[in-house]
């Protein structure tokens, strides 16, 4: 009854995400054109920044939402190749660095050669943007971020982390950080939106690449989030033999 229950919500609520996702569109359409009609009236002009600014909440609040009930209900597909995971970070992370720029922070990247993968390259790539995009969210400025990626041949795994000065997290918070709809005492330090689905979704797209994900936090030690993939290891073809 509870999995038949479960399914119905993850049905409803796409039904209403899709639903609420046109008008929305149609919204931030009219704004953008309505901003430029009258742009010489400031009071007009800063009330329609913040109607486009309200709708552009809710139209990631709702693919979020949409992101995570198709993931739980198992229609998500994910589109798998050789991945160079370096190359997928250093992307994730340029794009990044004007954002960090403009609260003052430093964003230091580091990565070993050849860190192949089996999986989706777009969605490894929204595993990186979660990750930094959150580790600056949260921290002060002025502070450093780190992102390493490392090959542990022994365990033949590949280990991302990034790694913030931010406030940190209490053993009680690390417990449900991961959780759906978790606002926990960090507070994005410069107004920044979030919409308390960045991690949940980010820990089903690593649990998907059979990866696994954890945090390492202390109150006032910032948070080192590590993520962890199998390494993928190509087994030589073998020559058949040719009979006589």
């Amino acid at each position: 009854e509870l999995k038949k229950a479960n399914e119905l919500k993850n049905q409803l609520l796409q039904v209403a995400a899709h639903d609420l996702k046109d008008p929305l569109q149609v919204i931030i359409g009219y704004t953008d054109l309505l901003k430029v009609r009258l742009r010489s009236d400031r009071f007009v002009s800063e009330k329609l920044k913040i109607v486009h600014r309200s709708t552009d909440r809710m139209i990631k609040l709702i693919a979020g939402l949409l992101e995570i009930t198709d993931i739980e209900s198992g229609n998500f597909i994910l589109h798998r190749s050789q991945v160079d995971l370096g190359k997928v970070i250093d992307k994730a992370v340029k794009s990044f660095q004007k954002q960090s720029q403009q609260k003052n922070q430093k964003l230091l990247y580091s990565t070993e050669q050849s860190c192949i993968i089996d999986g989706d390259e777009m969605m490894l790539r929204q595993i990186a943007n979660h990750l930094v995009s959150n580790a600056i969210k949260f921290s002060p400025p002025g502070t450093s971020i780190w992102v390493t990626l490392d090959r542990n041949e022994d365990e033949k795994s590949i280990i991302l982390n990034v790694q913030d000065e931010g406030p940190g997290l209490s053993e009680q918070e690390i417990n449900r950080v991961f959780d759906k709809f978790q606002h926990l005492s960090n507070k994005p330090t410069a107004g920044e939106y979030s919409t308390g689905l960045g991690l949940a979704i980010t820990r089903d797209l690593v649990t998907l690449h059979n990866g696994s994900i954890s945090v390492k936090s202390q109150p006032g030690q910032g948070c080192t989030f590590i993520v962890t993939f199998p390494l993928f290891i190509e087994h030589p073809s073998q020559t058949p033999e040719i009979s006589n």
